[in-house]
């Protein structure tokens, strides 16, 4: 899952666990509300959007039209509100557990409409059998009494525990006997349906109830949930919508959502994510010796820890103490979503091993703030220094290593240990030897957000090398992505952007002379950056050029590899599209760098043999096209140059920067004489020509991009919500400023 964490540093809101609504909605749906957002449609829930999304529910569910409807609503609470008073009688009341939704987050609603619940105690947040044939007995004294007529509860329970097959079989089969209905709650229906301890389908939910629901809320939708109704208690549902104000005139909004949703099973797939980020946090804790309040079979995670560790836990991240015990110990409830942060969870997590072994209170993060004396941190990269880890003969082997020419070994195994006298200078001095693999990461992502104009990394193969392979990622391209990266992180672990800076401007002084390769070129890149946001464009300017001749031998060799062994080439293509990014992102920087001055061209664009970048989600996905476009055939007569989205932000950009730095160019060298054409000769003059010229490659260059692309035909937030914002700005400004 794409981070959704918008800031690095320590004084942003601390990030939420608390529920699985904190953000919007997936970006896929985004993308599909604005697609069809001109479209007309019919009202009510009866447009062609809301249409195909019963189609789809039907056919995972395996039912037909003549077995069920299917409704939509805005919310939870209006799904059980309607759900239960379409079909009781004011006398009749509702079975539900003591920790049910209904009896305890919904204000009352049932209660409101004149309904009794009957409440009866959890095992493991779910009914049983014993316990509903125990409150039905309880409950036949009739008239005297209101009748129990359906019974309630939710899958996912209230404490995220799942109900097996057997277990709806034999409460579905008590309800059947004992003429009720059974209303199953969907809210996180996902999250149970994709969990470890699942064994039934929506089929056999449909089978074994009289109404559920599926929520969309939870599960990365705006707002929705689509109510499953068997036809034998359907008839009149609609009007209960309507007068509990659930009926939508603009439903094809909730339609939209479930059709996105269950298009190609995104549904299942964010709900796996939410769970998969659920069991990392449970087993962390499990691991640290902390008890687990309930079974993690979901997205929720209940874990009995100290107060004072719950205290400092929220001081970045957000959650509910759910339980105050007596014992100083808290139960806290953690929630994590479709879009929960790994990163994020990997912050918690190793926020939790921190331990404060100072002996006052409060713990650490308090202690370090109030600047408390004698307070002392276990971190899986700091050792204690009152205990050192290991016999006597590996410490004193450890001490040894550090000491000496080469790098130091790591007592995580979560840090670079690659350092050898070929590739590191001053190896004692080396600022990102105690990394964690977590931090490395944050760098990258920090990149993906902070720098869209120059996206030549291929984030999935880079972040599985880091996880899983960290000793083949150079150290140099590490520091030079920190120097740029640094001030957007969060971490007192961290040094100064300047540490690092100045260690990979060290080592690479030592090795530009060395064979090329695509690490080096990025760090060039990226260091280049750095000198120039920090106002030595000089030194930007060598390290660009380096950059740009090194890329460009490296794609000399991947082209002749590509002549004589197009096999072998063919099984590195995510490696040559990065040469390609790499290349044209120096190109678009060299045009930066020059900002109009004087000095002799190179090729032109249109000369240059070098494809033009692919579309972002080709990169990620290592889906190359057939046909590549060339800077030749940037134009209207070519197909592949028209309606270019914002994924390819990097080949708009390339292209924009490229018509820039000519029309800079052309006013800086020619400034005076247009200042001394009259009125009478300008049209005829060359230097008017020329201007034009200018002036119709820019106009192209506006119209084969994408109606989407361009402000103010779409809104900057669209963008922002892909993640594309700031690609957004710098396309538009590009064209505004000329």
């Amino acid at each position: 899952m794409p981070s959704t964490s918008l800031c690095q540093d320590e004084t942003c809101p601390p990030y939420s666990l608390m529920d699985d609504y904190s953000e919007g909605a997936h970006p896929q749906i985004l993308e599909a509300l604005l697609r069809t957002n001109s479209t007309q449609q019919v009202s009510y829930g009866n447009d062609e959007y809301s249409d195909a999304a019963r189609r789809m529910i039907r056919e995972r569910i395996d039912c037909g039209e003549d077995e069920a409807d299917i409704f939509f609503v805005p919310s939870g609470t209006s799904a059980n509100l309607i759900s239960i008073a379409s079909c009781l009688r004011p006398y009749e009341a509702v079975i539900t557990l003591d920790s049910g939704h209904i009896a305890c987050k919904e204000a009352g609603a049932i209660e409101a409409t004149g309904h009794k619940l009957i409440l009866v105690p959890a095992v493991d947040g779910k009914m049983t059998t014993t316990n509903l044939q125990k409150a039905l007995q309880q409950n036949q004294f009739f008239p005297h009494m209101a009748k129990p007529r359906l019974l309630y509860i939710s899958n996912a329970s209230e404490t995220g525990t799942v109900y097996t097959k057997r277990e709806l079989s034999s409460l579905s089969a008590l309800c059947k006997k004992m003429n009720l209905l059974l209303l199953v709650d969907g809210a996180r229906i996902g999250t149970a349906m994709c969990s470890k301890k699942n064994d039934m389908t929506l089929r056999d939910i449909f089978g074994f109830a009289d109404i559920f629901w599926i929520g969309g809320t939870k599960a990365g939708a705006l707002m929705g949930e689509a109510i499953v109704v068997k036809k034998h208690i359907a008839e009149g549902f609609v009007f209960h919508l309507k007068q509990h104000g659930a009926l939508l005139a603009k439903g094809r909004i909730m339609g939209v959502q479930f059709m996105e949703l269950f298009k190609n099973d995104l549904f299942f797939t964010l709900a796996t994510h939410a769970n998969t980020m659920a069991e990392k946090i449970s087993a962390n804790f499990e691991e640290l010796g902390y008890q687990l309040a309930a079974e993690t079979e979901t997205n929720q995670v209940f874990i009995t820890m100290p107060q004072q560790l719950a205290q400092r836990l929220q001081d970045r991240f957000r959650f509910y103490i759910w339980d105050q015990l007596d014992d100083g110990q808290v139960v806290v409830r953690i929630v994590t979503s479709w879009a929960t942060d790994e990163l994020q969870v990997d912050k918690f997590n190793a926020r939790a091993k921190v331990k404060c072994v100072h002996d006052g209170n409060p713990p650490c993060g308090r202690c370090q703030r109030l600047k408390a004396q004698g307070c002392a941190l276990t971190d899986p990269r700091v050792s204690r220094p009152d205990k050192p880890k290991g016999n006597a003969k590996s410490v004193a082997s450890r001490k040894r290593k550090a000491t000496s020419d080469l790098s130091p070994t790591l007592e995580s195994d979560h840090s670079i240990s690659r350092m050898t006298p070929s590739n590191l200078v001053d190896s004692q001095e080396n600022p990102i030897s105690a990394l964690s693999q977590a931090t490395v990461i944050s760098a990258v992502e920090t990149y993906r957000k902070k720098f869209p104009v120059a996206n030549f990394l291929h984030y999935p193969s880079l972040i599985s090398d880091i996880s899983s392979n960290f000793e083949s990622i150079e150290p140099i391209f590490i520091a030079s992505l920190l120097s740029l990266c640094r001030r957007f992180m969060a971490g007192d672990a961290l040094g100064d952007e300047e540490i690092y800076a100045d260690y990979a401007r060290r080592n690479l002084a030592h090795r530009v002379l060395e064979a090329p390769s695509l690490y080096l070129a990025q760090s060039l890149v990226i260091i280049s950056f750095y000198e120039w946001g920090t106002g030595r464009p000089y030194q930007a300017w060598m390290y660009s050029g380096m950059a740009t001749y090194m890329i460009q031998s490296l794609l000399k060799m991947a082209d002749d590899s590509m002549e004589h062994n197009p096999q072998e080439f063919h099984a590195s293509q995510t490696q040559y599209e990065q040469l390609v990014r790499t290349y044209w992102v120096c190109f678009a920087q060299d045009c930066e760098l020059s900002s109009g001055a004087r000095q002799h061209f190179a090729l032109s664009f249109s000369h240059i043999s070098v494809p033009l970048p692919i579309s972002d989600r080709d990169f990620t996905f290592n889906q190359v096209p057939e046909r590549r476009l060339m800077p030749a055939d940037m134009n209207k007569q070519c197909s592949l140059a028209k309606n270019l989205t914002i994924e390819h932000g990097l080949t708009i950009v390339t292209r924009g920067f490229d018509i820039f730095v000519r029309i800079l160019r052309f006013a800086n060298e020619h400034r005076r004489a247009l200042a001394s054409l009259t009125s009478d000769d300008s049209e005829a003059s060359p230097l008017h020509r020329d201007w034009q010229r200018l002036k119709e490659e820019l106009d192209e260059w506006r119209s084969l991009q994408d109606r989407t692309v361009r402000y103010p035909d779409t809104a900057a937030q669209a963008h922002v919500s892909l993640g594309y914002g700031e690609l957004f700005a710098y396309i538009n400004l590009l064209y505004f400023m000329r």
